[in-house]
């Protein structure tokens, strides 16, 4: 199928995707504003992931004591968490420009988070023009789903996986799988995508996106010997930290903690075990599509959500409630707009991926920062929501960027004033003042024993390690 919105038949010059673009640009750009404000203090997690980085600027090893690592990992309970080299070694060289404080850490997620953004809109720009990808971009970046965790520390998350796999898909996809991929297309693509395969919350979505992609190609004779070379060395690339220290950094661990079958209210073997277990999941699903978390109130965990609103901005909600208008236009030829399957199973399948590998967990739902992944591929599809109903009503637009700017007049207020309030205590800021004390005090010991009950070690060594390397593992140089 073919689409009057694809290759280029929509000028860069089209006023209504100046407006489009410039908002969503503003809006990036915000993401970075007030970081050491709110969120406020800095939470356990933040602090975990970022203690890797800060040790290895000062001493040349991780947190752990582990030198120059392909993977840093570190035990916590049962499980383990770990961070790859595609977040260890660009963080590095983020914090070495721009210091190590918490707000610069953060400031290196929302980067990651603006890529996440951009190359999404860029998929959308492979398959279907620049107007569909202006309206994607501006979803990405006006969401409060991708606000809110676009300004967190949390390192090998979701946040890092979102941006190497739609950086990757938008490398595969720039010929709009209508050609087969360049080389360093493939090679790329392959690359950050197996790479998403290995980070926590993009699994299960990147090895379906391979699969999705890599039986287009085949199905349509676009594979050939440079093809499958430089694919290959981008897989083999992205395997090396998982063949070398995967067994160290026990990288399933979490997945095998909180998945379903871990639930102890399951029958013990057997049929019965396997049908509460798909039980259990699709009462997940229902939690994760609830009013009140993509509406109202979000995640309950406030430091995956604000709870000022839902997962859902105004915008978001605007196209997901014209999209009957938009499927009905493009069934009645209403419009001049084709879409290329691919697209749609693209959207559909990541989105169901997503829901059904968060809701298939038991710990904590709904929950935002399994299910952040689906944030994007909604983008896309919404994104094309939007542009349909611009083909039928030209100033559509210009009530897209309308609601978005009331949206962000309600939202931002807010979010500075009210949130570093309500969420003080989950960002454990009674601990950042006692260790800011610590420091001054040189009492580091002290720090630790009062933190030795229900807090990490490592997450207490940032706080001393920030802006000295004191207190780290490896040797000062």
């Amino acid at each position: 199928m073919t689409t009057a919105l694809g290759g280029r038949s929509i000028r860069v010059g089209d006023a209504t995707v100046v407006l489009i673009v410039a908002v969503a640009v503003a809006a990036l750009v915000a993401r970075f504003l007030g970081l050491g404000i709110s969120p406020p203090g800095f939470y356990e997690d933040e602090a975990i992931a970022s203690a890797q980085l800060v040790c290895l600027k000062y001493t040349g090893a991780d947190a752990g004591g582990q030198a120059w690592p392909l993977i840093s990992s570190i035990g916590i309970g049962p499980a383990n968490a770990f961070w790859t080299p595609l977040w260890i070694y660009p963080g590095l060289g983020w914090i070495t420009v721009f210091g190590d404080s918490p707000a610069a850490l953060r400031s290196f997620e929302a980067l990651l988070s603006v890529i996440g953004v951009v190359a999404t809109a860029g998929v959308a720009r492979n398959f279907l023009g620049n107007r569909v990808a202006a309206w994607t971009l501006l979803i990405g970046a006006v969401s409060p789903w991708s606000w809110t965790l676009g300004r967190l520390a949390f390192g090998n998350s979701a946040i890092t996986g979102v941006a190497l796999l739609m950086t990757g898909l938008w490398l595969f996809t720039r010929g709009g799988l209508r050609r087969p991929p360049r080389w360093f297309e493939a090679f790329g693509g392959s690359l950050l995508v197996a790479s998403a395969a290995v980070v926590n919350h993009t699994r299960l979505v990147a090895v379906v996106m391979l699969v999705l992609i890599g039986a287009v190609l085949i199905r349509r004779h676009l594979v050939d010997r440079v093809v499958l070379v430089s694919a290959g060395l981008g897989f083999f690339l992205a395997a090396i930290p998982v063949l070398v220290d995967g067994g160290r950094a026990r990288l399933w661990s979490r997945a095998a903690e909180t998945s379903v079958f871990s639930d102890p209210s399951l029958p013990a073997s057997g049929v019965a075990r396997i049908t509460a277990a798909i039980g259990l999941v699709i009462g997940n699903v229902f939690k994760h599509l609830s009013p009140d978390f993509l509406l109202f109130s979000g995640d309950p965990n406030q430091r995956h959500s604000t709870q000022i609103v839902g997962q859902l901005g105004w915008l978001e909600v605007l196209l997901v409630v014209v999209t009957p208008v938009a499927i009905a236009l493009v069934l009645r030829r209403s419009v001049g707009v084709g879409v290329p399957r691919v697209y749609l199973v693209m959207v559909a399948a990541g989105v169901l991926t997503v829901l059904l590998s968060a809701s298939a967990t038991n710990e904590a739902l709904p929950h935002a920062l399994r299910m952040f992944p689906a944030q994007a591929f909604l983008a896309l599809g919404l994104g094309l929501v939007g542009a349909v109903i611009t083909e039928r009503w030209r100033l559509f637009p210009i009530v897209g960027v309308a609601v978005s700017l009331l949206f962000a007049a309600f939202f931002i207020p807010r979010y500075f004033g009210e949130y570093p309030k309500s969420a003080a205590r989950v960002f454990d800021v009674e601990i950042v003042a006692a260790a800011e004390r610590a420091r001054e005090s040189g009492d580091a010991e002290g720090f630790f024993r009062s933190m030795q009950v229900g807090y990490v070690r490592t997450a207490a060594v940032y706080f001393m390690a920030a802006d000295t390397g004191w207190q780290c593992p490896g040797e000062l140089r």
